[in-house]
C-alpha cells in the first residue's frame, strides 16, 4: 500500500483486515509479524548497510550464521548456486537460480541451544516462486480498499479470535499461556537486585522478553517505555519488567552491554537477566520481542510475539482489560 504501510488479509475471512506503518523498513515491520519466516529478499534490498548485520537479517531464528561456503549443486536437471551459512548451533542454505539470482529455497536446521532439545534437530524449510512482468504495474495494484471490512490490531487476529479468560471473559492476546498460571521465576536484576513473580502478585505484570541483537526489540522498547511512563504518570497498578533472553555472551560480558545498551537508549525500566534462559524455555519462547501480561492473581491475561500495529494502545488497552477482568468479578 501507498504510503509505508502495509496491509494485510487472510483468505479464511473476508471481514477484517491488518494494516501497520513500515517506519521506513518494509524488512523489519514484516520480520516483527512473521517471526519464523525469513524475507531474505528485503535484507538484502533494506536491511542494515553493514555485511555482518545483513547476515543476521537473513533468518530470525538463526542470527548468528556467517557465510562458510558458496559452490553449485544440481538439483533435477538444473545447476543452481548455494550459498552455505553456519554458526555454533546452525545451519542455512540457500540455492538460487545463477541467471536470475532470484533465491528458490532456504533450509535452517538448528541443533542445540535454547530452543532445541539434546538429540534433536530443528528444520525450517522455505521456497519461494515468483511472478515477473514485463513493464511496471500500475499504482491500482498496490492500492487496498478495505469495504465491508474492518480492522484488527494484531495479525493473528485475521484467522482467530483471542483466547477465552475466566468464565468467558476475552483475554488480551492470543497465545499458549494464556488463562493459565504464569510460571514463576526468580531472576537477578541488572542493578544487582533479584526479581521474584511472586512477591508481585496483587498487582499486573508486564513481561517484555528482549535481546541486544533483535532490531524489532529495539524498535519496540521506546514505545514500551512509553507505556511504563503513561502506567506511572496515571497511577496505574502494573509492574512493566523486561528479560534480557538469548545473549551468547559469557554472564558478565553480558551484563556489561545490556548495561551499557540500555543507558544508551535512554530506558529506565527494571532489567532481569535470564542468563540460563530456562524462563524463556519456560515461557515457550520461539521468538522475540514477546510480550506477557499477567494478571493480580497470577494469570496470564495476553500473550504475543512481535510489534503489532499501534502497539502503544494495544498494550495499554490490555493491561486495563487485565484489571478490570477481576473487578469485574
Amino acid at each position: 500500500e501507498g504510503g509505508g504501510r502495509i496491509v494485510a488479509t487472510h483468505e479464511s475471512s473476508d471481514e477484517s483486515y491488518y494494516s501497520i506503518a513500515d517506519d521506513g523498513s518494509p524488512y523489519y515491520a514484516l520480520m516483527s509479524e512473521f517471526l519464523d519466516m525469513p524475507f531474505p529478499h528485503l535484507a538484502l534490498a533494506f536491511g542494515e548497510p553493514d555485511i555482518t548485520d545483513v547476515c543476521m537479517q537473513f533468518h530470525q531464528m538463526a542470527p548468528w550464521i556467517q557465510p562458510t561456503a558458496v559452490d553449485t549443486v544440481m538439483e533435477g536437471d538444473r545447476m543452481l548456486g548455494r550459498i552455505l551459512m553456519t554458526s555454533d548451533f546452525d545451519a542455512l542454505t540457500i540455492l538460487y537460480d545463477p541467471n536470475t539470482r532470484l533465491i528458490e529455497s532456504i533450509d535452517l536446521g538448528i541443533t542445540g541451544g535454547d530452543l532445541v532439545q539434546a538429540g534433536a534437530t530443528l528444520t525450517y524449510r522455505h521456497t519461494f516462486e515468483y511472478e515477473t512482468h514485463d513493464a511496471p504495474l500500475p499504482g491500482a495494484t498496490f492500492a487496498f480498499e478495505p469495504g465491508e471490512r474492518q480492522r484488527v490490531d494484531m495479525m493473528g487476529a485475521l484467522v482467530a479470535a483471542p483466547d477465552p479468560g475466566p468464565a468467558g471473559r476475552p483475554g488480551g492476546g492470543a497465545g499458549g499461556l494464556v488463562g493459565t498460571p504464569a510460571p514463576p521465576f526468580v531472576l537477578a536484576t541488572a542493578d544487582g537486585g533479584a526479581f521474584d513473580l511472586e512477591e508481585h502478585r496483587g498487582q499486573v505484570v508486564v513481561l517484555d522478553f528482549w535481546a541486544t541483537w533483535c532490531a524489532p526489540c529495539r524498535r519496540a522498547l521506546p514505545m514500551l517505555q512509553d507505556v511504563a511512563r503513561w502506567a506511572s504518570n496515571q497511577e496505574v497498578p502494573v509492574k512493566i519488567v523486561t528479560v534480557n533472553v538469548w545473549e551468547r555472551d559469557a554472564p558478565d560480558e553480558r551484563l556489561e552491554k545490556v548495561r551499557k545498551f540500555w543507558k544508551q537508549q535512554g530506558l529506565t525500566m527494571p532489567v532481569v537477566m535470564d542468563y540460563t534462559d530456562q524462563t524463556a524455555q519456560a515461557y515457550g519462547l520461539t521468538g522475540i520481542p514477546a510480550t506477557v501480561v499477567i494478571r493480580s492473581d497470577g494469570v496470564v491475561h495476553a500473550q504475543h510475539m512481535g510489534v503489532p500495529g499501534d502497539y502503544v494502545k494495544t498494550l495499554k488497552r490490555e493491561i486495563i482489560d487485565a484489571i478490570e477482568v477481576l473487578e469485574a468479578e
